[in-house]
């Protein structure tokens, strides 16, 4: 509060008497009041302290016709002009957004009177904005997941500062959104073998849980409807008492692959197993662990027997131990138990992701169930040229299929449902490779050499594996002559690759062979057709 008096000179420099005492008040310093903070914004209104009704009666009170707002942290700094207009639009209040969580900010202010005249700074009130949510994610399966958030503490560096402001926000509804994540584009090395559905299937859950719908604060919840060997986005974000919405807290996390398949037991050596299956894709690196169980065989009939050969091939009833954690899909296993008591299944994870989430076992692998199938019979080329043969073959016995209205004999294992022949070609005495596959009997051998040993062979591939002891056919195509010269005859002999095969007859041709049948019979019944020219 201030006295003003006031008095006159004229030219002369004479000067009059004091006027009457006036008394002069300032306005009283703004003072900054916060209404809320949140994650990312910050809600105040200022005013003054009320002057005496004494100088309201007597003095002139100016209005402001805007204000200077300043907020500042280590890594923000911000400035507005805030009009009256802009102010009663808003209640009175003016709200800074685009903070960062768990940040200590300063905000200050002052008032313009008019003609640029701008009054003094408020006093800098300090404050801290709200931490994010935390999120975990927690008993993932192949279809389920469990998710939980809530507010940690502040930081501890800000805990110990009196002059801090540390709002407590009252949250009023959470959000939480579960996108699937598109997989990238796979490199031109990985795309053979592996087809990727055109369309990917869109997947987004959102939900919003009102606090007052619940006797209890919800920070959970679970999903069941998640696929195998995804990965997901999953996303929460909180709403305070005044509407205002938090960051989101994003996390990603991945399904368990799907488990290895078709798994194979083969007898190696005298104690050891070998165990192959196949990886569930071609282009991801697995880390496989592989479980032994040895089956106690007890002499039960009928219905019991039938029970407990069920569990036992689904592993319900067994002791399983880790027998070896492999890189590759197949393992070299050393038992003393009898053959047909042991049991092996075996699962896997990525061995890229920092989290190793295991897949289900495969289906339980034992001698009594997972029998190679048969090899081809009948081995035979009906057709020959200088660059092209037809190779024709049968099914082995035990793969025919059941004629319509016969019945399967109750001794005979069913058939399996998916049947592969694999076709593998060398030239001379190179090794064997595979040159493509097929459903039916026949495949057609092309861009042949002229008058050039080849060896053929054909492997039968079921969901019980591959199978063994193979018939090699050997082959030799027509020479192209060019000279109108007879060509050399073409040889075509049937071996079994077999440690206990007889040796193979000579291709060699005498006088005798060419006056006998052109079809004959090897030592080992596959009919060979012996073309004379």
């Amino acid at each position: 509060m201030y006295i003003v008096i006031v008095r006159a000179a004229n030219a002369e420099g004479q000067w009059g008497s004091w006027s009457e005492e006036k008394t002069a008040l300032t306005l009283p310093l703004l003072n900054i009041k916060i209404e809320s903070i949140g994650e990312n914004y910050i809600a105040v209104g200022w005013g003054r302290d009320e002057p005496p009704q004494t100088a309201l009666q007597t003095g002139i009170v100016v209005e402001n016709t805007e204000w200077h707002v300043v907020v500042t942290s280590h890594e923000l700094q911000y400035e507005k002009l805030v009009t009256a207009d802009e102010l009663l639009q808003t209640n009175s209040l003016f709200t800074v957004r685009n903070l960062k969580p768990d940040t200590k900010c300063i905000i200050t202010l002052r008032a313009c009177y008019g003609d640029d005249e701008w009054g003094l700074w408020t006093n800098p009130v300090t404050f801290l904005t709200l931490n994010q949510l935390g999120l975990t994610v927690s008993n993932i399966c192949e279809d389920k997941a469990d998710f939980t958030w809530g507010r940690g503490v502040q930081s501890a560096q800000h805990s110990y500062d009196p002059n801090l402001v540390i709002w407590k926000g009252l949250i009023t509804k959470y959000s939480l959104s579960i996108t699937k994540v598109a997989p990238p584009p796979l490199e031109l090395g990985d795309a053979a073998g592996h087809e990727e559905d055109e369309e990917t299937e869109a997947f987004h859950i959102e939900r919003e849980m009102e606090i007052n719908r619940y006797k209890y604060i919800q920070t959970y919840c679970t999903t069941d409807e998640l696929s195998v060997n995804t990965e997901y986005l999953v996303k929460v974000r909180a709403q305070d008492d005044h509407e205002e919405w938090g960051e989101w807290t994003e996390l990603v996390f991945e399904t368990p692959p799907l488990p290895p398949g078709k798994p194979v037991l083969k007898k190696a050596h005298s104690n050891y197993i070998a165990f192959d299956w196949d990886p569930p894709d071609p282009y991801t690196r697995y880390l496989y662990c592989v479980e032994q169980a040895i089956s106690k065989a007890e002499k039960v009939t009928g219905k019991k027997e039938e029970g407990r050969s069920a569990m036992d091939s689904q592993g319900g009833n067994l002791e399983w131990k880790v027998v070896d954690t492999v890189s590759e899909s197949c393992a070299k296993i050393k038992t003393t138990a009898a053959l047909t008591k042991c049991r092996f299944r075996v699962k896997c994870c990525k061995m890229d992701k920092p989290v190793h989430l295991w897949s289900r076992y495969s289906p339980v692998a034992a001698f009594t169930t997972a029998i190679p199938p048969d090899a081809a019979q009948n081995l035979t080329i009906t057709s020959l040229s200088r660059s092209t043969a037809t190779l024709e073959w049968s099914r082995p016995t035990t793969l025919q299929p059941v004629p319509p209205g016969a019945q399967p004999a109750k001794s005979a294992p069913p058939p399996p449902q998916k049947v592969t022949f694999k076709i593998l070609l060398g030239e001379k005495d190179g090794p064997v490779q595979l040159i493509g596959t097929t459903k039916a009997c026949f495949y057609e051998l092309t861009d042949l050499k002229p008058n050039t040993h080849y060896r053929v062979q054909v492997q039968v591939e079921t969901d019980n594996g591959v199978s063994a002891r193979n018939t090699i056919l050997k082959f030799s195509t027509r020479a192209d002559t060019g000279d109108g010269a007879r060509p050399r005859q073409s040889i075509i002999v049937a071996d079994r690759l077999s440690s206990t095969a007889p040796a193979m007859p000579s291709a060699r041709m005498t006088g005798s062979d060419h006056q006998q049948s052109s079809e004959s019979s090897d030592t080992l019944g596959n009919k060979v057709r012996l073309p004379v020219l």
